[in-house]
């Protein structure tokens, strides 16, 4: 009988190897788990370790953004300002969205969204990305270029250079029969067609537009050519004196306007369109051909007399088939009520939020009321909605002074 001899615990080797349940996954689960990593862990993972540079998971909805590239701890904001971002974090973002390409093995990508402050000077990168995007048959691309919280270019519009936003490349995109993409959100971007381009774009059937400069005529090229176009919104654009919207397609549905400046009477003829929503601060609305509209959205930042008249009058005039009205409306606009209101003869459904002073008689409202014999529903609110937070926007105007 053997018998060991006595060694003190602490002078004995004990020999433990760790259990690395995570590396003896499924690659199915090991991928998954992957999945859940932010860009810049996911690019360090797959440099520290093996396994990750040959599992590496297929992620459809890829989103790059200050945090997920440059990581959580990143002091910076989000602002297109060169003082707020330096132009080395720019170079760092772009470098690390080229090295996730560059390890990204999946064949498909459902979506692509950037949200950072880049520039005409970073178009090789940004071109490269949607490219490789596109060769995965991607449905939905999101470039945010402002990266920015509040909306500087609402507060001053003469920071909009079209020589430094990024040139959005319709050359990329394949033919109309081969093109997936059918969504496309652009901010802080040019969007210009070439002649020779005019159908690649024509599958979309949403188009977001923020921040930009858009005149007469590339307005026509996006109505006239986006045959399949069923949504389409424009926030913060700067636009011509008189806006012409026609849109021949019977696809285009709805129709949003959101704090356009520069423009001063629209014109809408879409024959297809069912829903618009318009704030702002135009002066005249001109209906002419929108037999199917049904559903209305007005809010005027500026009252107008001449748009009280028209909201009270010319709407139900222009807008016969009308069912659906909200209207965003201020005491002074509201003061006097007309007494005798054109009808709408088919309106089913009215929302009225009425910004209004402590003395005001909402009895008056009633003429507005009788002035819709269908009506099966009224919405009537005297708190100020999220887009009406900006008082010092609304101002009065006597245009009969």
């Amino acid at each position: 009988m053997n018998v060991e001899p006595d060694i003190p615990i602490s002078n004995r080797r004990i020999d433990i190897k760790p259990n690395d349940h995570l590396t003896e996954l499924p690659n199915e689960i090991f991928s998954f788990i992957l999945s859940f990593l932010s860009i810049r862990d996911a690019v360090k993972a797959r440099v520290l370790s093996r396994r990750c540079r040959h599992v590496f998971p297929s992620i459809l909805h890829l989103e790059f953004d200050l945090h997920s590239v440059l990581g959580t701890n990143y002091k910076g904001r989000h602002s297109n300002e060169d003082s707020d971002i330096s132009s080395e974090a720019r170079v760092k973002f772009a470098a690390g969205v080229d090295q996730f390409f560059e390890i990204y093995k999946g064949q498909k990508i459902n979506s692509l969204t950037i949200c950072f402050a880049l520039g005409n000077e970073h178009a090789c990168y940004v071109d490269r990305w949607i490219a490789f995007a596109i060769r995965r048959n991607t449905e939905k691309l999101d470039l945010n270029f402002s990266a920015n919280q509040i909306n500087t270019f609402y507060y001053f519009p003469s920071q909009l250079l079209p020589e430094t936003l990024y040139d959005f490349p319709c050359r990329l995109l394949p033919e109309a029969n081969t093109s997936q993409l059918k969504h496309l959100y652009l901010n802080s971007c040019n969007l210009r067609r070439a002649p020779h381009h005019v159908g690649r774009l024509i599958p979309l059937k949403t188009l977001d537009l923020e921040n930009m400069l858009l005149d007469q005529s590339s307005a026509k090229s996006i109505f006239s050519g986006f045959l399949n176009l069923e949504w389409l919104r424009l926030k913060n654009i700067s636009l011509p004196e008189t806006f012409c919207i026609d849109a021949p397609s019977l696809h285009l549905e709805t129709l949003i306007l959101h704090d356009c400046y520069g423009v001063k009477k629209i014109e809408v003829s879409s024959i297809g369109l069912t829903t618009f929503e318009y704030i702002g601060k135009v002066k005249s609305f001109t209906f002419l051909n929108v037999p199917r509209l049904e559903k209305v959205h007005i809010q005027f930042m500026c009252a107008y007399l001449n748009g009280t008249r028209y909201m009270f009058n010319g709407l139900a005039n222009d807008l016969p088939r009308l069912q659906t009205l909200s209207l965003v409306l201020t005491t002074v606009e509201l003061l006097p009520v007309p007494i005798s209101i054109s009808r709408f003869n088919h309106l089913k459904q009215l929302e009225l939020f009425v910004v209004k002073s402590s003395d005001f008689n909402l009895l008056s409202l009633t003429s507005l009321l009788n002035a819709a014999p269908l009506l099966q529903k009224f919405h009537l609110s005297d708190e100020v909605p999220w887009c009406m937070l900006f008082a010092d926007d609304i101002v009065v105007v006597d245009e009969t002074a």
